[in-house]
């Protein structure tokens, strides 16, 4: 329950900082969007590093990973090229459609605060790691492959809605919404099956 708890904390904290961004410290649309993608680059370091420390905790049970879960290291070239690939499509989008560059001290500080956020939920998920099931660890993994290819996505919708209303807040809004609604969704229930 506590785990639940501090990631859900992590969550609402990690999805509000570009917001709070916005209203608070008249940060611009490319500052926040740029936030989204360093969480994506902490996130994905955080978990593989996860895997890493798992799969050597657990080796002594002799828990291998499954087949289709590609190994920590493969994890992590995946996701940093998925990474690298956002980054420079963002920043084409930014700098030559959206016309408008990320405030590089601002996005030194939400780099800090994201650190320390991810890195307090990571820190509390070392006390228990080496009891968590496999399941647990590759549904972390997939959970964040998803969200980087709903990243992507979001993008490409941002522009539509950017193309149909010419308003840089529209991009910012659908990415926005639909990257909090699928980390909000992680804590729905799931139905099980069963089998007999």
């Amino acid at each position: 329950m506590i785990a639940r708890l501090i990631r859900l904390a992590e969550t609402l904290g990690v999805n509000s900082l570009p917001v709070v961004g916005l209203v608070a410290g008249d940060w611009s649309w490319s500052t926040a969007l740029g936030v989204y993608w360093f969480e994506n680059l902490i996130a994905a370091a955080l978990v593989a590093l996860r895997l890493v420390l798992h799969q050597r905790w657990r080796a002594a049970l002799r828990e291998q990973l499954p087949k289709e879960v590609k190994s920590p290291g493969q994890f992590f070239v995946v996701t940093l090229a998925f990474n690298v690939a956002h980054g420079l499509f963002l920043g084409m989008v930014l700098l030559l459609v959206l016309k408008s560059a990320p405030d590089v001290a601002a996005l030194e500080q939400a780099f800090f605060v994201l650190l320390v956020m991810q890195g307090l939920a990571f820190g509390f998920d070392l006390w228990t790691l080496d009891q968590w099931p496999l399941e647990r660890v590759t549904e972390r993994a997939g959970h964040l492959l998803g969200r980087v290819v709903l990243v992507h996505l979001s993008i490409i919708a941002g522009m539509i809605a950017f193309a149909i209303f010419d308003e840089a807040w529209t991009f910012f809004a659908v990415f926005a919404g639909l990257k909090g609604l699928s980390d909000v969704a992680q804590f729905l229930p799931r139905g099980r099956t069963v089998s007999a």
